[in-house]
Formats: structure tokens, sequence, C-alpha cells
């Protein structure tokens, strides 16, 4: 697929649907629609004329236009807007509500969110619907950056930095719902960040690096040719602008699926609310659902988060000759098993709250030197070393081995508080070993390994 989007080469379509920006340490609202609730069904909404880009501001004209709030297509609330853009349309025309934001702070964000369901033109190549932000401020409207949908084809992109255009692969639109978008634009980092339902699809630079505030942010319908031929309607929801100052909190994986290393300064494979970052010490580390779990994170160097907690269902394994150090903690949380293949320094509590965790390191601590405490209905499996100490709970499971006989080690004490105890036994047979006190208490289930019958087992 051949695409192009320059200043040059396309025109605007006939209709832009311009909102708020915001401004706030976390985040404050500048333009909510509502869902659209406060107009009139059929009630054509207030229009701006826009002169040819690069030849002047935008300008409120108070005219028609055919985007119209309709009932028809609700998201959350009774009414969305219908913007029909019909074939051999042409102008300038954008219509909406223009709002005007000097971002402040250290991070200078601005965010704009909408929901949006378009059905597909029968022509290939668009029309493209969706955001652009402009800065007005002073002399010809200087371009941030966009995230647009071509109709035709489901995908997502946006003008490059300078010139050309970014064009996503897979399908960022279809027609059977709405998605949600959203176009964060960092002030700081000259970067426009592009996301379709809650994921990063892309990071951008501005296209006009001069641009210092938000004027303008309309919401339009783009041709990628000249002549304007092609159709389409699309169907826009909860339009919401909004300013912070700040990121998010703490580091989320993302990874690059093929070599998932986590280093300290160098991989950008993290995600900070904002961008994709690298991880720095001290940053507090997050795992879900969003990242690559595949191959496995491979760790580097000596690293010190402030914590680490992995949330997901997806099944992450800890490998590499780095090492997680300093006082942080690690806790599991996701109906998935966390495997730890590596050896690890940390002094933090490891707490299974939800899954499992399979210990599978060959030398030193999986854990780092405190204790490993799993919770109801956790299991801890493995055929590596506890540095600490290890408390299971009622309902917990401690199942030595990974697919068939093992040794898990424990380096200190191991408190069985009711917990259930699953070993294989056989020719080959699982055992625990633990180098302090012992306070057991449970049910054991003896699985068949291959040669099972009358004889002496060591269990722990």
């Amino acid at each position: 697929m051949n695409m192009k989007i320059s200043k040059t080469i396309f025109s605007f379509g006939t209709f832009g649907l311009l909102f708020g920006w915001l401004a706030s340490a976390q985040a404050t609202t500048i333009y909510n629609s509502g869902g659209f609730e406060t107009f009139t069904p059929s009630q054509n909404l207030d229009g701006q004329d826009a002169a040819p880009l690069g030849n002047g501001p935008w300008a409120q004209d108070n005219g028609t236009s055919t985007a119209q709030v309709t009932t028809a297509n609700s998201v959350e609330g009774n009414q969305s807007v219908k913007i029909t853009r019909a074939a051999g349309a042409t102008g300038n025309t954008r219509w909406g509500v223009v709002k005007s934001v000097t971002p402040a702070g250290l991070n200078n964000v601005v965010n704009v969110y909408f929901d949006m369901r378009a059905v597909r033109a029968a022509n290939e190549f668009g029309p493209l619907f969706g955001i652009e932000a402009y800065d007005a401020s002073a002399g010809p409207p200087k371009l941030i950056g966009s995230l647009l949908l071509d109709a035709s084809t489901g995908q997502l992109l946006c003008h490059a930095a300078n010139t050309g255009a970014f064009v996503g692969t897979g399908t960022y639109l279809d027609v059977i719902r709405h998605h949600h978008y959203r176009l964060a634009i960092n002030f700081t980092a000259k970067t426009c960040s592009l996301f379709a339902d809650d994921d990063l699809v892309h990071t951008e630079g501005f296209v006009n690096t001069n641009a210092t505030q938000f004027t303008d942010g309309p919401l339009a319908t783009l041709a990628l040719d000249t002549t304007n031929n092609n159709a389409g309607i699309a169907y826009f929801d909860n339009y919401r602008i909004e300013q912070t100052t700040s990121q998010l909190p703490y580091l989320v994986w993302q990874g690059d699926g093929t070599t998932n290393n986590w280093d300290a300064g160098v991989s950008t494979n993290w995600f900070d609310g904002i961008s994709a970052v690298a991880f720095t010490n001290g940053d507090d580390a997050v795992f879900d659902d969003s990242g690559s779990a595949t191959p496995a994170i491979h760790l580097q160097g000596s690293l010190l988060p402030g914590s680490v907690e992995v949330s997901a269902d997806l099944n992450y394994e800890f490998s590499g000759t780095g090492s997680i150090n300093g006082a942080a903690g690690l806790v599991k949380e996701g109906t998935g098993t966390l495997t730890v293949s590596n050896t690890n320094g940390y002094t933090g509590e490891t707490r299974v709250l939800k899954g499992g965790l399979a210990i599978r390191n060959t030398t030193g601590s999986a854990t780092g030197t405190n204790k490993v405490s799993v919770f109801p209905l956790c299991t801890v499996s493995g055929d590596g070393t506890i540095g600490g100490s290890l408390w299971v709970a009622s309902g917990g499971v401690v199942q030595p081995g990974i697919g068939g006989p093992g040794t898990l080690t424990i380096g200190d004490q191991l408190v069985l508080d009711d917990a259930a105890l699953k070993f294989d036994l056989g020719t080959n047979s699982d055992h625990l070993v633990a180098g302090g006190d012992l306070t057991l208490g449970g049910t054991l289930t003896i699985t068949n390994a291959g040669g099972f019958g009358p004889g002496t087992y060591t269990l722990i």
C-alpha cells in the first residue's frame, strides 16, 4: 500500500471537529463532550473555516455542516456525532470548539481522547478520520501531529516528523464497534504518541518543532489524493481533552519481542504513560498483559528498581546474567506464572498474591535474601533455590520440580500453614530441602513419577 501524506499533496476534507486541551499536575480536563448529550439530535454544530494549510489560522464562522448529533450510535452516553463525507466533496471547513492551552510543568503533556466508529469507504485510501493538533498562537498554523485512521483499510497512520507518513501494521478500526483512541502530545520531548484501545502503537516527533502550545485540535476527514473522491461516515463520541504535568508513577514493561532486554538506561522497552523509555535505577517496574513475554525477560547488569510488580495473566520469565538488587520487593499478581531463572539479591519480601511462582535458578537465590510468602490458591514450584524462608498459607500449594521430579531448596525456615504439598515420587522423586526450622501442616498428594512402589522416600 503506497500512501503519502504531505502538506503539498493532500487537501483537507470538508469537516473538522475542534475541542479543547488540558492543564494539571495530575490531569485537568479542558473539554469533555459528555457523550454530546447536551446537543439536540440532528442539530448542526458550529463550524470553522480554515484557509489552506499554512496560509493562516482557523476562524470560527458559525457555519453549517453535515456533521450532526445523532441518537442512533451511542457509546457510553445517549448521543454521538455523525460526520458524513460525500464523494467528490471539497473545501477546508472544520467545526467544533476551539481551546487554547499553553502546557506547563515538567512533562507538558496534552492528551486528546475520543471514541470512533467509521463506515469504510467504497474506494481504497480514505477518507481518513481522526485528530490533528495545531499551534496557531502566532503566524500560520504549525502542525504538531495527528492520529488518523483509513476508513477503507482500518490502518492507523500519522504525519511523520518533517515530511511523509507513518503507517501502522494491523487493523485499528472496524465497522463493528467504536474504538478508543488517544493522541498524547509531549511538549518537552516534542513527541506525539498514538494509542488505540489503550495500546501504544507509535511515537512520532513533532511535524513542526517550533510548536510551543496547543490552540486547535480538529477532528476532521482528510483525503489522500487531490480529487477528494472518497466517501465515508464516522461516528465520534466521548471526546475529551486533558492536560497533565505528570507521567505514570511507574514504568510498564513493553519489550521488543526480540531480545526483551531489561537493562539500565539503554533499551527503551518501558512505557511511562506517554512514550517508550529506558529503565532507570529507582524506577518502579510493572509487568502486565500489555508487554512482551516472549522471549524471556533478559536481565543485564545490577538493576535497582524501587519495586517490582508482576500483575499479569501472561507467563513471564526472568532470565539472563543480570540481577534485581537493592531494597526492592517483588509482588506477583494475575493468574499467570512468573518463572525466575536468574540470580537476584534484593532484600525486600517476595509476595505471591495470585497465580504461581516457579523457581528455576542454578546459582545463588532466585528471590533475594528475604522471605517468600505464598497466599491462598497460589503455587510455588521449581528446582531452584529460595535464599530466605518460605511461608505458604492455607490453601497455598508447594510443588517441587517443573514438569517432573526436582528439588526445591529453601535457605531458611519452611512454614506450611495447612498448605497442600504435591510430590512426584518414583525412581526419581521430588524433594524439599530447608536450611532452617520446619513448621508443617496440610495435605500431601503423591503422583507416580514412574517406578513408585513400596519403600522409603525422603520428602523434606
